[in-house]
This record gives structure tokens, sequence and C-alpha cells, in this order.
């Protein structure tokens, strides 16, 4: 098993130094993504996020989908879950909507995420309205794994000025019926972007199979590749035998597969042999750490 430092300094740094006129590199090394033929900019969702301005509104557990590699356990364990009403998973409504209002000039995002916040659309209506009053300036967008982005959500979407979606969609497989999802919610929102985790099957839809090119014609801005992290004994039942490494920080500890940051990288060097007009965003633990250190200095309450 490779330290943290070796693996930084054995197989991603060669890469970034292979591919480093191709790349954007800030935030003292934490920070990466590929640059575009057009000159792309950085979702603000992530400018937020990397400038620690970022709250994460987490509106409840269940989901409809089922990963392997998901942190917060299986399917059947979130749906099992009670969820109250009045109620993210962290706190009270009436407390995220205190902290909307109380930390309004220093958050320029509010994200939701879940569990598949599809499936809480009622909360999202009530604390993105309210967000849009008392921090209008905020950009707001929603995670989601796509099964749910029929006509009437995203009229709703639409009408709350939720200004970027970003689909997981390692959670289908990689679906055409997710896709096409996608489709129709570009006719909604300026943004349709993909969030989803660096595993072999992306590496293998993106690239294989082509469906980069696919999310390229849909209009598809930007795909961040989430570096794959477990806690405790949980990444047992998943890696089986794969090559890992301990990540650790002030903030979190974790085990990632070593192979999903190099997917990270290879899909990158794919994006710019094909001079791909998107960004491709290495959401690594040294990003997550670096939001962290950024919201802790800046004394935002993060996750909610």
């Amino acid at each position: 098993m490779p330290s943290q430092a070796e693996f930084l300094n054995t197989i991603i740094k060669p890469r970034q130094e292979q591919l480093k006129n191709a790349l954007v590199i800030q935030d003292e090394g934490h920070s990466v993504w590929t640059k575009t033929p057009d000159g792309k900019a950085l979702s603000p969702g992530c400018l937020a996020c990397k400038t620690g301005a970022w709250m994460c509104i987490y509106v409840g557990r269940k989901c409809n989908a089922e990963c392997d590699y998901c942190p917060q356990g299986s399917m059947a364990d979130k749906n099992a879950h009670r969820d109250d009403e009045q109620s993210t998973r962290y706190m009270p409504i009436n407390t995220v909507k205190y902290l909307i209002s109380k930390q309004a000039e220093k958050v320029t995002g509010i994200s939701y995420s879940g569990g598949e916040p599809l499936l809480y659309l009622p909360k999202i209506i009530d604390i993105a309205t309210y967000a849009s009053s008392h921090n209008p300036t905020a950009y707001q967008w929603l995670y989601t794994n796509g099964l749910l982005l029929h006509e009437e959500n995203l009229r709703q979407l639409q009408d709350l000025h939720i200004q970027e979606i970003r689909v997981h969609l390692g959670a289908t497989h990689f679906s055409d019926e997710v896709i096409d999802n996608m489709k129709s919610a570009a006719r909604y929102l300026p943004s349709v972007n993909v969030e989803t985790p660096a595993v072999p099957s992306a590496k293998e839809h993106l690239l294989a199979k082509g469906k980069i090119h696919i999310l390229q014609e849909l209009g598809v801005k930007q795909i961040n590749l989430s570096e794959l992290m477990f806690y405790g004994e949980a990444s047992n039942q998943y890696l089986g035998d794969a090559d890992v490494y301990e990540y650790s920080s002030p903030f979190f500890k974790v085990t990632s597969p070593t192979y999903s940051r190099e997917i990270t990288y290879d899909i990158m060097e794919y994006a710019m042999k094909h001079n791909l007009n998107m960004i491709i965003n290495d959401c690594s633990n040294d990003a997550k750490r670096w939001q962290q250190t950024m919201c802790r200095k800046n004394r935002i309450r993060l996750q909610c």
C-alpha cells in the first residue's frame, strides 16, 4: 500500500507534468481541471466550492438507485431511514434557512444533494425559494442520478431558478434513458453537467463506448470525476484486492483505490488528444481537503 505522499509524488504528479500544458492547476496544487479550446470557465458552483463559499444542503437520505460504491450505504439502508418533512439530514429546515440568511454575505453557491434530492422536491422548493429571496445572487445547483428528470420536475426546477444540474451517470451505468432525460433538461436549465465517480465502468462508458462524445453533442460543459473514497471497513466489500492508499487530512480520513484518480487523468488525456470542448475536473481528495480548509477559514457551515 503506497503512502499518501508516495501516491501523489510517484503517480499523480508525473501525470500532471505530462499533461501540464492542457491543465489549470491552482490552490497549491489541490485544484486541477482541463483547459478547453474555447476557454470555458469552471462552473460557478465549483468556484464557490474552491473559495470556501458553498453550502451543501442534504435534503434526505432516500435513493432510487443502487451504487455498489456509495459511501452512504445500500439503497435498502438509506430507504429504511425515516425522514422528517421539516428537516434535512442534519438539521431542521428553519435552521437551514437561518444559516442561509446569516451566511448570505459569504456564500456564493448553494447546492442540493441527498440521497436522491428529487425524491424531496417539496423541501427543495421551500428552501430554494427562501434562498432566492435572502441570497438572490447565490448560484444554485442540484445533484441527481437523473431518473426523475421528467418534464414536470424540470419545469419546477426552472421556476426555482436552479442554474445547473449535475448528473451521476454512474448510478444507472450511463443509461440511455438518463442521457435522454439530460437532453430534456437542457431545454429548461442553463447548465446540464456530469458528476460521477472515477471508476472503471465510467472510463469504459465514456471512452471505449464513446459516450463522452455524446455528452459533448448534448451540450455538457463539464464532467466532474470524483475520486472514490470509503470510510472504515466499507471499502472491503467493493474494492477487493485493488491497490489502495489512505488519505488523511484535518477533516477526514478515507481509503481510496489508486486506480480512481488515475482514471481521471486517463480521461483528461483523452479529452486533450481529441480536442474535446468540455472541462474535465479532478474532484479529488485533495480538492475536498482544499474546499473544507477554505470553508473553515471563511467560517461557513458547509453541510446542512
